[in-house]
């Protein structure tokens, strides 16, 4: 198996309003906006955006994916992966420090919590979204194209197979990702997901 592969230095864009208004289910409007720039002042300096990730080659049947270091069974996976020759498994992660606030937020400013969880969410998508840009760029100079991105939880993909990507990318090591018995993870502002490379 291969080693996995830590990215620490993914740049983010700019943070969308539009989005955290999304997440928080708000309007457009000040007092909200206001709200949204408070937090991310506080928030933004404190978030530490990782990935890890690794690439399998795979194998497809109707209802597996499978490697010599996993196998997967989802139906939708399957799908979603349909013509994929390789495989990337990955996950990204905000640190714990936003954890910690929003803990914080929710005695003092309960509102600040529910932004900062919007925020974070927002954030969390916009690292999976760059990371998956530089993948793509990356298989497109080889004629290649990237699937959608496909995480554990989702449809029949059973959030158990979160401990496969956790030991897979030994994310406990390189990110300082925990499971719970639920298979949740901690920081709570991290993704795994997979996706396929194809020609």
């Amino acid at each position: 198996m291969a080693e996995p592969i830590l990215m620490n230095s993914v740049r983010l864009p700019d943070v969308s309003y539009r989005e955290v208004r999304r997440y928080m289910h708000s309007d457009n409007s000040d007092s909200v906006n206001s709200l949204i720039e408070k937090v991310c002042a506080d928030v933004l300096p404190i978030l530490s955006p990782k990935v890890c990730f690794s690439v399998f080659d795979i194998t497809l049947t109707d209802c597996r994916v499978c490697s010599t270091d996993f196998v997967f069974e989802s139906e939708k996976l399957v799908k979603s992966l349909k013509n994929s020759h390789k495989a990337v498994l990955f996950s990204a992660t905000l640190g714990i420090a936003l954890d910690r606030l929003i803990a914080r937020y929710r005695v003092s400013e309960p509102a600040a919590a529910v932004c900062a969880h919007a925020l974070g969410a927002e954030r969390v998508e916009a690292l999976c979204d760059e990371f998956c840009k530089i993948i793509r760029l990356q298989a497109e100079s080889k004629g290649q194209c990237l699937t959608p991105r496909f995480s554990p939880g989702y449809g029949d993909f059973d959030i158990i197979n979160q401990k496969l990507f956790c030991e897979l990318l030994s994310l406990n090591k390189n990110l300082g990702i925990c499971l719970s018995d639920s298979c949740l993870m901690t920081p709570s502002k991290s993704v795994t997901a997979v996706f396929g490379i194809r020609y």
